[in-house]
């Protein structure tokens, strides 16, 4: 399937979803912060909350609780992000300085 997000109770499948939402079931899972009770990542239900609640901000026009959604959510997407440097920085650990130059600076 192309696109979306994954159906409503998730999947057992840590590919279902795209970008962002596979990325945050990976280092879930990495992590062991895969959140079973949805069936994915917590964030990934947080941020699926998030944006609900921006929606219905947005739609009653209600600028400033929408501001402070804007930034958990914000706030929200990095933790995947954070993760995923630092399983990639542990990885890298073993490999050759030259490798791990490049792609330090890279990560950074």
């Amino acid at each position: 399937r192309t696109g979306g997000r994954p159906t409503r109770g998730g999947s057992s499948d840590l590919e279902d979803g795209h970008l962002f939402w596979n990325l945050a079931n990976q280092q879930a899972y990495e992590f062991q912060e895969d959140g079973l009770n949805e069936g994915y990542a917590r964030v990934n239900a947080e941020l699926e909350n998030m944006l609900y609640a921006g929606l219905g901000e947005l739609e009653a026009s209600n600028c400033q609780y929408l501001e402070d959604t804007s930034d958990r959510i914000q706030h929200l997407m990095l933790i995947p992000l954070i993760q995923a440097t630092l399983s990639y920085a542990i990885v890298m650990e073993d490999e050759p300085s030259s490798y791990g130059i490049r792609n330090a600076e890279f990560a950074a």
